[in-house]
């Protein structure tokens, strides 16, 4: 009995982990897909201005970039109008490899937790939902005292951090495409994220309560 206990307490472990990572990744994932935020930013922060391109063309460029980053394309990338650097390349590859790997992460979270989620429903353990919570919780505490030090702060920290060479630092001479990636989408895009991730945690918080109480007023039957 005790060997069947932790072993379920493992797997509510594993899958509540699982189900913050499909979390994390579906609001990664809508955020970088999600042109509509792009399209309102050009007009919001005045790229036109600021890149001297004219909407139209950002706009093609600009999902020119989206239709690489999809994991189902195995291109090249080619902007239709601007120029681009042999180091602007290799970043923007070394950057395919991570939203990859982020796709990939997510198909296999939905997948993990679509099978064992309807296991634990069936029964009738939500507990790998506090799990995850728990997990997300933290995270975004995390992000938020980074954030007290500064976007911009925390922006350049996640670049040191994930990439081993200085190729994300673009000289708009040669990569002109900087000019329409300003640093206060990146923050528009890390609040969508967020926003998400916190609707998809107050559904699986709701569906928690719920089957908590309910399972609470069986017994006292």
């Amino acid at each position: 009995m005790k060997t069947f206990y932790m072993s379920k307490s493992k797997g509510d472990l594993i899958l509540g982990f699982m189900l913050a990572i499909l979390i994390i990744t579906t609001g990664i994932v809508f955020a970088v897909f999600f042109k509509q935020l792009f399209y309102f930013d050009i007009d919001f922060l005045s790229l036109e201005r600021s890149s001297g391109l004219t909407k139209d063309i950002i706009i093609q460029n600009y999902d020119s970039m989206i239709h690489y980053f999809s994991l189902w394309n195995r291109g090249p990338l080619t902007f239709p109008t601007l120029a681009m650097s042999t180091n602007g390349r290799i970043h923007f590859e070394e950057v395919k490899v991570i939203f990859d790997l982020i796709q990939i992460a997510f198909i296999t979270s939905l997948a993990y937790t679509s099978y064992f989620g309807y296991q634990r429903y069936k029964d009738k353990n939500y507990e790998y939902l506090k799990i995850a919570l728990s997990m997300i919780l933290f995270l975004l505490i995390c992000i938020v005292i980074l954030l007290m030090f500064g976007f911009e702060q925390a922006f350049l920290l996640f670049h040191q951090v994930v990439f081993r060479n200085d190729y994300w630092y673009f000289d708009l001479r040669y990569d002109p495409v900087i000019t329409i990636l300003p640093e206060a989408f990146f923050f528009h895009s890390l609040i969508l994220i967020i926003v998400v991730v916190c609707i998809l945690c107050c559904v699986c918080l709701g569906v928690y309560l719920y089957q908590y109480n309910k399972v609470k007023k069986m017994k006292k039957i």
